[in-house]
């Protein structure tokens, strides 16, 4: 994030009938992504143009979140705006963002931001070998990552957002009032895609009307991927009835060094910082974080075998039946299932090449008895589930999923050899 603050001593390149030469300077602030070997621009920003003005003052706030698909390197063109033509090119500055990176917890409100000024030469580019004059810069970066993250095999995060503090105003008041007094505001909940870098939302708090304090206290289990970054982003969103909601600044959380997240007895306070979309930002969001990490990589090559699952039992789930006499209860019963990938064979040995026929089918291996008007069923049954190569992925699917404490139990019992292995599986 940073402040275009001004310009100064910038070569001029229209001529007037009457009076000096002179410009009409704009910045555009651009970042290079490189995606599948191809390079492209993303502008970041882009500034009003000051007319006739080598001296301009610009003082325009901009925000933009860096993934690692882009290169550390921000490039600031300074441009001449011409009304009937293209912009004439006056010069470039660049900045390498890795020079300017300062720990989150400096940052306490907007109004004290530790901004690091710079004044930067224009320095030649194509269009323009002989540029004059220098560009007034405040800047700032607060990496996702203080130092490099281990490799990322996914793992299941367990994260509870208790609440929003001091958020921005965006709305007014009342229809007779022009200046914002509160907001609706919300949190999403995404993870990077490694690939594209993308963000793929997974879930969403309520929203709460008319509070710059809102209370959430939800709670997800939230499934990651090797394909995932390791990186959460919390976005607070003010919700509109007409037009898209107003984004009001995000939150990133680390997920490199589970260590550090915060105890689900220890709630923490993360600031809400500018991002992309939203050149302000105020509050704090206050998160527990709880993050197992999965220790190997995924087995790319799979040629089949024998899984062996006991299932124990279930505590505490979820009631959803709503029914006159069975309200307040459940008939839970686990199954596992696969994804197994379509033949592409169809009849007299044709070939299919639609879509459909290159989506994964999900096959149901077995499943358990059904435990009827209950939240706390007995199984004790072993489940198997055979294996091929066609088969992409195996998940033990429940309804409704036990929690940690019958794993616990099993683990004591296998460790008083009084129970049977929870999963056995034999290569084929």
């Amino acid at each position: 994030m940073g402040v275009v603050r001004s310009a100064s001593n910038l070569m001029a390149l229209d001529s007037h009938t009457l009076g000096k030469a002179s410009s009409d300077p704009f910045i555009k602030v651009t970042a290079t992504k490189n995606l599948d070997g191809k390079t492209s621009e993303t502008m970041v920003h882009k500034t009003k143009s000051k007319s006739k003005n080598l001296n301009p003052v610009y003082d325009e706030h901009f925000a933009f979140t860096l993934t690692h698909i882009f290169s550390p390197v921000l490039t600031f063109h300074v441009l001449d705006y011409d009304k009937m033509s293209s912009p004439d090119p006056m010069g470039i500055v660049t900045v390498n963002v890795l020079s300017l990176i300062v720990e989150n917890s400096a940052y306490r409100d907007n109004e004290n931001v530790p901004y690091i000024s710079t004044s930067h030469a224009v320095d030649p580019c194509t269009g323009c070998m002989n540029p004059t004059g220098a560009l007034l810069l405040d800047l700032i970066f607060f990496p996702f990552h203080p130092k490099p993250p281990p490799p990322f095999h996914g793992g299941e995060l367990k994260l509870k957002i208790v609440r929003a503090l001091n958020l921005q105003a965006m709305d007014s008041g009342s229809m007779f009032s022009k200046s914002a007094t509160t907001s609706d505001p919300y949190v999403k909940i995404s993870v990077t895609d490694h690939d594209t870098g993308m963000l793929k939302k997974m879930a969403q708090t309520a929203t709460v009307k008319k509070s710059l304090n809102p209370e959430y206290n939800e709670s997800w289990s939230i499934l990651l991927e090797d394909i995932h970054s390791p990186i959460v982003t919390l976005q607070v969103y003010d919700y509109d009835l007409v037009g898209d909601d107003d984004i009001m600044g995000s939150v990133t959380v680390s997920l490199a060094d589970a260590s550090l997240l915060p105890a689900a007895d220890s709630p923490a306070l993360f600031n809400v910082l500018p991002c992309t979309g939203c050149k302000a930002s105020s509050g704090q969001l206050e998160i527990t974080a709880e993050f197992s990490r999965t220790p190997t990589p995924r087995i790319e090559e799979f040629w089949g075998g024998t899984l062996s699952i006991k299932v124990i039992e279930g505590t505490d789930l979820i009631a959803l039946d709503k029914g006159m006499f069975d309200s307040g209860m459940s008939d839970p019963f686990v199954k596992i299932q696969g994804f197994k990938k379509p033949s592409k064979k169809g009849l007299f040995g044709t070939v299919k090449t639609t879509k459909k026929a290159d989506k994964p089918k999900i096959e149901t291996f077995c499943q358990t008895k059904v435990v009827n008007k209950t939240l706390s069923p007995m199984w004790n049954e072993r489940l198997k589930a055979t294996l091929t190569p066609d088969h992409t992925q195996v998940r033990e699917r429940a309804r409704e999923r036990a929690r940690e404490r019958a794993n616990e139990r099993e683990r004591e019992k296998e460790r008083t050899g009084e129970g049977d292995c929870n999963s056995e599986a034999r290569g084929g």
